[in-house]
């Protein structure tokens, strides 16, 4: 079942302005794409997932309390002004892009990756990160991805094949 673009919108946008001092904020709709401009004004957010495609770019930048990020809509790469989310600890991205993994906050701790990965994924920025998940890629290739000094765990979860275990066992110290 679909709800045509107006009223799935104005739904959204009269529950955000009813809703302006939730903590917790998930977004569930199939189709359409949304604005999801009125978030911005949602500045105790703690935890927000969004679950629907946009149809524009989000500037998250406003959300000073946010913690704990999730975008499950490969359209959801167009974030933008996450680097200003200081208080952000974990980052799940479904088929994310470099910009957006390269903006992330030095407070992130957690990152999980569902889906296709950014071509050369770099989190050695990320001096903060204790936890990297990659789950359900095809293809991962070890000497792409840049991981920096800190100690960190990384979880492989049903990625179908790996390239390069050579480079894995000086990156990730396999015996």
């Amino acid at each position: 079942w679909e709800v045509p673009l107006p009223t799935a919108q104005k739904t959204l946008n009269r529950f955000l302005k009813a809703a302006r001092n939730a903590r917790s904020l998930e977004v569930r709709v199939g189709r359409p794409a949304l604005d999801y401009s009125l978030l911005s004004k949602f500045k105790r957010v703690t935890k927000l997932s969004l679950f629907a495609p946009t149809n524009s770019a989000l500037d998250l930048g406003l959300l000073a309390s946010l913690e704990a990020l999730v975008l499950a809509d490969s359209s959801l790469k167009k974030v933008q002004a996450i680097d200003r989310l200081t208080k952000m600890k974990v980052l799940h991205a479904q088929s994310t892009s470099s910009s957006l993994i390269a903006s992330a906050p030095k407070s992130l701790k957690s990152l999980y990756i569902y889906g296709k990965l950014p071509i050369g994924l770099n989190v050695g920025h990320l001096e903060n990160l204790e936890t990297l998940v990659l789950e359900n890629c095809r293809e991962l290739d070890l000497s792409e991805l840049s991981l920096g000094n800190a100690p960190l765990v990384v979880r492989l979860v049903n990625v179908r094949a790996l390239k390069n275990l050579g480079h894995a066992k000086k990156t990730f110290a396999i015996a």
